[in-house]
Formats: structure tokens, sequence, C-alpha cells
């Protein structure tokens, strides 16, 4: 039986805490609680060091709705770079 490395316990504890974070703060989006999803993402993004996808697009996506353009557009302008923008990224890019 193989044990697991400390090293591959951590990585698995920070995406599940990226992901839990991720979800409650697009959860608290969805009922109109915009300020208060965004120090979740907010806390999410800096722990996946801006690697995380899901958490990269949540924040980007939270950022815009409160006006937050000028923090939201590196975030933007990478994932479009990565070939990982939605469509709905894109169109605001767009715009």
């Amino acid at each position: 039986m193989e044990s697991i490395t400390k090293a591959a316990a951590d990585k698995s504890y920070l995406y599940t805490f990226q992901q839990d974070y991720d979800a409650y703060a697009q959860s608290l989006f969805n009922i109109g609680k915009k300020k208060e999803s965004l120090s979740y993402i907010r806390k999410a993004y800096e722990k996946s060091d801006q690697k995380n996808t899901r958490v990269n697009l949540t924040y980007s996506k939270i950022l815009n709705s409160l006006k937050m353009h000028d923090e939201a557009l590196p975030i933007r302008e990478n994932l479009v770079r990565d070939g990982k923008a939605t469509p709905e990224l894109k169109s605001i890019l767009q715009r």
C-alpha cells in the first residue's frame, strides 16, 4: 500500500480549499451578496497562485460585477492568453 506524501496531501488540501471557497463565493454571488463573495474568491485566488482556471474565471466575473475593471483586466487577459476564456468572458472583453 502506498502512503501519501506530505507534499501530495498539502496539494490536495489547497485544491480542495480553492474549490470550496470558489463554490461558496459563487453561491453568495448568485444570491446577490457580491461584496461578501469577493472576500472568499480573493482568498481562493491568492491560495491558487493564480493558476486555477475555475477560480480565475469566478474572480474575474465577481470583480467585473463590482465594477473593479482595473483589477479584473489582467486576470481576463491571462485567461484569454492561456486559451481558458469562456465565451462570456470573451464577450466582456470585446466591449
